[in-house]
């Protein structure tokens, strides 16, 4: 069957001007791109929207998804989104690459479970041929050091034995030897948060052997964290530059994820931390991080269990609302509710919100339409502002 899609505006993804022309589609595949459409031919008009190659989701946790009876569940958000690809074993954790007679299989997950697939495939080379198989996307795997530790000794602390980190140095090759893009580390998390500098390095040495990237969520995103002495300076600054050191004695490609600067006093960190991208750069390391540019503070309130159900909920917001304007000076608060959750709803409107939008939460399978209530400091209560579509 052959579609033609007339008249869209087409980004080829190559970095030249956006075009308008049309497209034609033949059993799934672009057969030519031509201004004319052929004969006898399904001709879609596409005025008003654009083609552009699948999007790439650089930082995504699908691996623990791609094989589960309901796969396509979990990827319909991002498809309708545009994306195509995912870069999938972040932060240190993978659903593959861990010794498949180890005691600890229900804990090489960290952040995820091995329930959300239909069976566990702990080499990678055997995850990647069922995945190759089923998967509803393309997908780009890293190997998990915090799952192939985990699977080696547990989460618990100190260093690993020679033998141990033999063992873990084998299974993480084999990855790459079987296809992985690279290693990932969560340092963030147990047990990645134990791992001494020397294990870091030996896994970065062979990140490098391969040319492949080693991602890294680093230890602390705040100026404050629980893993470095309180007074010992910026803790995101004191990983950042632990990342740094690593990368100038092994020469290893180097992701970032996520460079976020999470609470107010560690703003003032970004220049201090983007001079040290910069310099690495400067010097011809391969370092990158993705960040998001947009500063929003986070305030919430938590109730003792005896608590609930006794009308405080509103009097909690409102102090809240009150402390984001006076105290930390911000102009407008958000609030998101389920648009199911009428007790929240009312919550925010008693505290002078009013619904400025809508979204859609993509969450286990499930879609979760949400509204996004906010409040302005100034004309609190007294502006009427129309709810807008999706």
């Amino acid at each position: 069957m052959t579609t033609y899609l007339q008249n869209c505006t087409i980004m080829d993804g190559m970095g030249n001007p956006a075009f308008n022309s049309g497209i034609v589609l033949q059993d799934g595949r672009i057969a030519a791109i031509t201004a004319t459409p052929p004969e006898d031919t399904q001709v879609l008009n596409c005025t008003g929207l654009t083609a552009a190659p699948g999007f790439i989701d650089a930082h995504s946790h699908n691996d623990w998804f791609a094989l589960g009876q309901e796969a396509a569940t979990y990827f319909r958000p991002f498809i309708r989104q545009g994306i195509t690809t995912f870069v999938v074993g972040n932060c240190g954790f993978s659903a593959y690459g861990y010794n498949g007679n180890t005691l600890h299989v229900n804990e090489v997950g960290g952040l995820f479970t091995l329930n959300a697939v239909t069976r566990r495939y702990p080499a990678f080379s055997e995850w990647a041929k069922a995945a190759d198989g089923c998967a509803p996307a393309n997908l780009a795997p890293l190997v998990g050091h915090g799952t192939v530790r985990t699977g080696i000794r547990g989460k618990g602390a100190g260093a690993l034995t020679p033998a141990e980190m033999s063992q873990m140095l084998t299974l993480l090759e084999d990855a790459l030897q079987g296809g992985a893009l690279g290693v990932s580390l969560g340092l963030m998390y147990e047990p990645g948060i134990f791992a001494p500098k020397e294990e870091l390095l030996e896994v970065a040495k062979l990140v490098k052997k391969y040319d492949r990237v080693l991602t890294v969520h680093p230890k602390a995103e705040s100026s404050i964290s629980l893993s470095y002495p309180l007074l010992a300076g910026s803790h995101l600054l004191i990983a950042l530059r632990e990342l740094a050191d690593i990368v100038r004695e092994t020469g290893v490609k180097l992701q970032y994820s996520h460079l976020i600067f999470v609470g107010r006093r560690t703003w003032k960190d970004e220049g201090a931390a983007l001079e040290i991208f910069e310099g690495l750069r400067a010097k011809g390391y391969d370092v990158m991080f993705e960040t998001d540019k947009d500063k929003v503070p986070e305030i919430g309130y938590l109730f003792n269990r005896t608590c609930w159900h006794k009308g405080y909920a509103a009097e909690a917001a409102i102090a809240c609302k009150r402390y984001a304007f006076d105290v930390l000076g911000f102009d407008e608060v958000f609030s998101l509710v389920r648009d199911t959750n009428y007790p929240s709803m009312n919550v925010a409107i008693r505290a002078g919100m009013l619904v400025r939008g809508r979204f859609t939460k993509h969450y286990r399978g499930e879609d979760m339409p949400h509204y996004i209530f906010s409040v302005r400091k100034c004309g609190e209560g007294n502006h009427i502002v129309k709810e807008d579509g999706e």
